[in-house]
């Protein structure tokens, strides 16, 4: 059967309306123009207190006072979803006195080489490699993982229904909305996506590692309803199969994992009234098989689902369950293209330590197919059910990894396509890494994958992770043989600023660019320091801070009429404002500057080390730049 575009409307429609994707849409357009709005007033309330009475820039006129006023107008504009810019402008004025009273060392040299926390904020370090799972917890926790420096979050949308993910995203819109208010800088971060996956499974238990034994004769009931996709019960299970129940009929038997039969009794609407016939244990996340002569279709309902929230909340990046064959993968793409979802960018989930000798062959068309990678471990002690009913306690195990994951790993990261590792069995010591693998564990992701709630071993392994990436990076330098594969000598140039910023001791990278490959390049090859990525492109956010330490600080002028060169300095001056108003530099402190030097170029050319002067930065910047 063919579908025209007619028809591809009108079942979106009818998706639409079910899940309320219309509300959802109507929400994040009135954040995304208060987040518009308050970026604009920022850049010229930074840019005159810089050049205060001085004649550049000249559309910065507003006074701090009357900026204020026009946050507080945004209120009226965008509803409840610009509710948090509702803040006392009196303790805002005060805060900004003392701040600027203060002087880049406060206390004297007395604390030299420690630095201060508070109490009364969660101890995080390096947080800028983290990235949290927002499916299932509370999301007042957002608005502390955005202070603490966290610019990469993912979901699943097996867990939730749309409107508990609606509110996650929501909120953490709105929480880069205040952040934005209060540090006087946009805050954007990246949010991607994990697809439902393909095949059928059980929904998440409460607690989501709970065990629970059925004996034979226990009832149950199976229900697509996604309600109790993270609420199943022993009595009632969310499966992701909303095609095939509808060919199931009385009397058929269904499959629960390794073991466990269960038979169909009656059939209620969209629930399965089944009884058990074989015991079993039940988990969360366990296969489902339903019998053979249901209907197997190219792509579930509940992809359709999630893809199409996906498109109408803005996230750009999603990950799909497993990565098939060329056949699931060509599907994926065809109903991307359906869903006129063709810019978005596909990833795919790999448990890394349980590929099979026989499926390396996969490897290479699977690197060079998808863009980004999300990479699982899993214990490689499996404790066999069919003999023992009771679940024994898995002991830790060695982390090894096979010679064809190695260098698929070596291979992605060659191509400079993101990679997220989910690393909690690492973290909560079930796992320990063999010596070969520390490259691919400690060096090689860019980002890893927290759950919050379940962060607790969270601190441990990203200082372990620090040390070893130390350690790595020298090998790195000293062994790695590089050729440059770009056309236009770009790779020698991102080599040659980080290793002059790592011999400089520079405490971050300013990359003004077009478009971000410079940043990307740069975060190749593993600098210690922070990579902030200047850009007019709002829509980079989408996927620029799954890279290795980039973040992103959105700069765009109205000001038409001004050259590349002064538009240049600009972008590079609003930058150095940012690191100064985090307090990332200070006097005598390095900073390479990263651009472009002509008008048109896709790629910066030159690269400069700057170092920060105690008063007039913005003066000496001029005399800085060579252009």
């Amino acid at each position: 059967m063919e579908l025209n575009g007619g028809v591809i409307d009108d079942l979106l429609e009818q998706i639409n309306q079910k899940l309320n994707f219309s509300a959802i849409a109507a929400d994040l357009e009135r954040m995304n123009v208060a987040r518009e709005k308050l970026n604009y007033l920022q850049q010229q309330y930074v840019m005159q207190q810089i050049f205060t009475g001085k004649g550049r820039p000249s559309t910065a006129t507003c006074s701090f006072l009357s900026l204020n006023k026009k946050l507080q107008s945004l209120q009226d504009e965008t509803s409840e979803a610009s509710s948090t810019l509702n803040e006392n402008e009196d303790l805002e004025e005060i805060e900004e006195e003392m701040c600027n009273e203060l002087q880049d060392d406060a206390w004297l040299g007395f604390f030299k080489g420690f630095k201060i926390l508070c109490e009364d904020d969660e101890l995080r370090i390096f947080e800028n490699k983290q990235c949290i799972e927002i499916s299932d917890f509370d999301a007042n926790a957002l608005e502390s993982l955005l202070r603490g420096g966290v610019r990469c979050f993912m979901f699943d949308l097996f867990k939730g229904t749309g409107f508990e993910n609606q509110k996650n995203i929501l909120k953490l819109r709105e929480s880069e909305l205040n952040i934005s208010r209060e540090s006087g800088f946009p805050v954007m971060a990246t949010l991607f996506g994990l697809l439902s996956p393909r095949m059928q499974f059980t929904g998440m238990l409460e607690p989501p590692d709970a065990v629970i034994p059925l004996e034979k004769g226990h009832a149950l009931v199976l229900t697509y309803k996604r309600e109790f996709s993270i609420h199943s019960t022993a009595t009632k299970i969310f499966v992701n199969a909303r095609f095939l129940m509808d060919d199931c009929k009385v009397n058929d038997f269904i499959l629960i994992g390794p073991t466990m039969q269960i038979k169909i009794d009656t059939i209620v609407k969209s629930e399965l009234y089944c009884t058990v016939m074989e015991p079993g244990v039940l988990r969360s996340r366990l296969p489902v098989r339903f019998p053979g002569r249901c209907n197997r279709v190219n792509v579930s309902l509940e992809e359709l689902e999630d893809i199409t929230f996906s498109r109408e909340v803005g996230v750009q990046v999603l990950i799909s369950y497993a990565p098939g064959n060329r056949q699931y993968f060509d599907d994926l793409n065809n109903t991307l293209a359906l869903l006129n979802c063709e810019n978005v960018r596909l990833g795919t989930r790999i448990v890394i330590n349980d590929i099979k000798e026989e499926d390396d062959d996969d490897l290479d068309w699977i690197a060079e197919s998808y863009d980004v990678f999300l990479f699982e471990l899993t214990m490689t002690q499996q404790f066999d059910e069919c003999k023992d009913r009771e679940v024994p306690e898995v002991s830790a195990d060695i982390l090894q990894l096979s010679p064809g994951v190695v260098n698929f790993i070596k291979k992605i990261y060659a191509m400079k396509k993101p990679t997220i590792l989910n690393a909690s069995l690492v973290a909560e010591r079930r796992l320990f890494v063999h010596p070969s693998c520390l490259n691919e564990i400690f060096f090689y992701p860019d980002r890893y994958v927290f759950r919050t709630g379940h962060m607790e071993n969270s601190f441990y392994f990203l200082f372990l992770q620090n040390a070893y990436f130390k350690q790595l990076t020298n090998t790195y330098w000293i062994n790695q043989p590089f050729c440059d594969e770009s056309n236009t000598g770009s790779d020698t140039l991102a080599r040659s600023c980080v290793l002059s910023g790592e011999e400089h001791d520079a405490v971050a990278y300013v990359v003004y660019s077009v478009i971000p490959d410079m940043s990307i390049k740069l975060s190749h090859f593993r600098p210690s320091a922070p990579i902030l990525y200047v850009t007019a492109i709002k829509s980079s956010s989408d996927y620029i801070s799954m890279y290795h330490k980039i973040v992103l600080l959105y700069y765009c002028t109205r000001d038409t009429e001004i050259s590349h060169s002064e538009y240049v300095y600009r972008s590079l001056l609003y930058g150095l404002a940012y690191l100064k108003a985090k307090r990332i530099v200070s006097k005598d402190k390095n900073v390479m500057l990263v651009y472009c030097t002509e008008e048109g170029t896709k790629f910066p050319d030159r690269y400069t080390n700057f170092k920060f002067p105690a008063t007039n930065f913005a003066q000496i910047l001029t005399t800085a730049l060579d252009i």
